[in-house]
């Protein structure tokens, strides 16, 4: 430790310890933040590609089948029941529309949630 002109101790690396461990609490935090938000980004995009995929197989499925893939993927990802109910409509020309709405919770420490809610929609010919 060095000394300063007054011949006192220099207390700053004891400052400079606080702002460490304050800077390494609040990059935990951030990554912690990070690793629930892309989780649910992930598991969103993959249900969303689900649904662009059985939207394309609709000329050989019937909706039951398109349904069940569906709350079959929504299922292994652990995403809300409500991922799983999926609504189909189709139209004359070959065109057919599914549509998937669920709500996204991220639970931080038990403490306080955030809801999103997600809504996926393809509306394609087939």
């Amino acid at each position: 430790m060095g000394h300063n002109r007054s011949g006192d101790v220099n207390r700053s690396s004891g400052a400079s310890r606080v702002g460490c461990l304050l800077s390494l609490v609040v990059l935990l935090l951030g990554g912690y933040f990070a690793v629930l938000f892309a989780g649910g980004e992930i598991d969103y995009r993959q249900l969303q590609t689900e649904v662009q995929r059985q939207a394309m197989l609709a000329a050989e499925q019937d909706d039951e089948s398109i349904r069940d893939a569906i709350a079959g993927r929504a299922l292994e990802l652990q995403l809300p029941a409500a991922a799983g109910r999926a609504t189909i409509r189709r139209f004359p020309g070959n065109r057919i529309q599914i549509g998937v709405t669920y709500p996204d919770v991220l639970d931080f420490f038990g403490q306080w949630q955030w809801v999103r809610n997600r809504r996926i929609q393809v509306d394609q010919t087939y």
